[in-house]
């Protein structure tokens, strides 16, 4: 079990270097620019950060500013209360909506990749971390122009699969 967990984290230690270097440009211009285009991810980036400034599920949260005059507006997108978990606590730090959302970018390539990493059941190391670039190898673009923070929520798949793995076969 130690040894797994020692797997994990050279696994993580790997892909944020792996997420750094390739965010380089993005790393470039942190506060000053935003990765990918001008269209979700600025919408993202309101999203997270009316999530980070507001107590969630409360009425104020709810009351997002599109749609006016409706009512309850943040129903009519995503709230992104999971990315939140990460983007809320860099922009608390930073005060910057635009460095947590890139920085949100960078960090949930390596998270995904150590989350699908651990909840692999291989024990052989290389095998494992070969599975974890399978989604950068499928015959789309892997690059900071087409993809933004909402696509890259698979993080949380793997800890769900791994979590309901762990309460099936645990002893009641």
């Amino acid at each position: 079990m130690v040894r797994r967990r020692w797997q994990v984290a050279a696994c993580l230690g790997i892909y944020i270097l792996a997420s750094v270097v390739m965010g380089r440009e993005v790393l470039a211009h942190l506060g000053d620019s935003i990765a990918n285009d001008a269209g979700d991810p600025i919408l993202t980036t309101t999203i997270l950060h009316w999530v980070a400034t507001h107590l969630p599920y409360t009425d104020a949260w709810y009351q997002f500013p599109i749609f006016y005059p409706s009512r309850d507006t943040l129903t009519f997108s995503e709230h992104l209360l999971g990315v939140s978990v990460v983007a809320a606590p860099i922009e608390w730090v930073t005060g910057s909506p635009v460095i947590a959302y890139n920085l949100t970018l960078i960090a949930s390539f390596a998270l995904s990749a150590a989350a699908m990493f651990a909840f692999g059941q291989t024990p052989r190391f290389p095998a494992a971390m070969l599975a974890t670039c399978v989604p950068c190898d499928s015959g789309s673009r892997c690059d900071w122009r087409s993809i933004s923070v909402a696509g890259t929520r698979a993080v949380f798949a793997p800890l769900m699969a791994a979590f309901m793995c762990a309460c099936v076969n645990s002893e009641p």
